[in-house]
């Protein structure tokens, strides 16, 4: 059984007995997969935040976990607006993997990674994108109004990144069984974020997220790490010892 970690994140929220509707920052415990919301706490507060709060006054102040409070599945547009305005200048590098206008309103802070895929790009520009030439340009144009990397998957087509150098790199998909997708684009997201923080090289980076994305995809949970290297072999020809020189 792997061993329980505690992994903390922002969302937006509320609390009722504290008659508070905003950003929290909340510990989840658990094992990969299976993480469960153990408590919350202000986030101003957590970020040092010297503005009077009528929350909390300070970050060891943590909301008893057995007090009713509620994450928001639909908050507002500018949620992620907020988020990122609060980490700017942090060094904090962010992905963001949403829909049409959410996606469109935090390209201003520099998100590090945007996942669109070929149908939600599409949407943006008003265009059918149907292969991985098409998605170039207008992966382009997300770039130029702010976004670092934006890596853009296309299900049985492969994927697509713009990197942040003016690299483009596009890979056809896997061969496998599509047997569970539910996460599948959540792991290539996580899979490009630990290639890249491994090696800070794009091409790596990229091989790695369409390894565990694919790898989740042909699981009937989060793939492992042996899938997720076994897919990465038959991406690149490169074994576990040869991927980590």
């Amino acid at each position: 059984m792997s061993e329980k970690i505690v992994k903390y994140e922002y969302e937006y929220g509320l609390c009722k007995r504290m008659h508070y509707r905003g950003l929290w920052c909340v510990r989840y415990e658990g094992v990969p997969g299976h993480f469960e919301k153990a408590g919350m706490a202000c986030a101003c507060a957590v970020d040092g935040c010297d503005k009077d709060c009528a929350v909390m006054e300070s970050a060891d102040a943590v909301i008893d976990p057995e007090w009713e409070w509620h994450m928001l599945d639909n908050p507002p547009d500018d949620a992620y607006q907020k988020i990122m305005a609060m980490l700017d200048g942090r060094g904090v590098r962010i992905a963001v993997d949403a829909t049409r206008d959410l996606l469109m309103k935090v390209l201003p802070y520099h998100p590090f990674l945007i996942k669109p895929n070929n149908h939600e790009l599409g949407e943006i520009f008003g265009v059918e994108l149907k292969d991985r030439q098409s998605v170039i340009p207008y992966g382009k144009k997300l770039q130029e109004m702010g976004a670092v990397n934006v890596l853009i998957s296309m299900a049985g087509e492969g994927a697509v990144l713009i990197a942040e150098n003016g690299d483009v790199y596009e890979e056809p998909a896997p061969k496998g069984k599509l047997i569970n997708g539910v996460g599948a684009g959540d792991s290539m997201v996580a899979g490009f974020m630990a290639g890249y923080m491994e090696k800070q090289d794009y091409e790596y980076a990229f091989h790695m997220g369409i390894a565990a994305g694919s790898a989740s995809a042909f699981s009937e949970n989060l793939a492992t790490r042996e899938e997720i290297e076994a897919v990465y072999q038959q991406i690149t020809g490169k074994d576990q010892e040869e991927r980590k020189k």
